[in-house]
């Protein structure tokens, strides 16, 4: 399965990454940054990382690549006009997505994360 990088993903601060999966299959949907605790019931556009699907690209839904169930449905935000897509209910998986890293604190007292290939000694 290809993965695909999001071209107008930005940063945002005070957020976490999630891993969205099908719920029929388990198949890998997206990397989404979330902001803050609230319930997960959209994705935004500008905050999806990469996924199994170009996001860069129009869709009127997200369908599950492997089962090809309805994931999502796009639409447009009336407060903000941002273009989101609305999860259909039960039709996903979220969990928090964690990177695959030696996690150390710096002097600051900072935690910090560094790849696999880099070595502290």
């Amino acid at each position: 399965m290809e993965i695909y990088k999001n071209p107008n993903c930005k940063k945002v601060r005070g957020s976490h990454v999630l891993e969205v999966t099908c719920a029929y299959c388990k198949c890998f949907i997206a990397n989404y940054r979330k902001v803050g605790e609230s319930g997960f019931v959209k994705m935004y556009n500008e905050r999806i990382i990469d996924g199994s699907i170009d996001f860069s690209q129009y869709h009127g839904a997200v369908f599950c690549p492997n089962c090809g169930e309805r994931i999502a449905t796009r639409y447009v935000t009336k407060m903000d006009k941002k273009e989101a897509y609305r999860f259909v209910p039960s039709a996903f998986n979220k969990r928090k997505h964690y990177c695959d890293a030696k996690v150390f604190v710096d002097t600051e007292g900072r935690f910090c994360c560094l790849p696999e290939h880099v070595n502290l000694s």
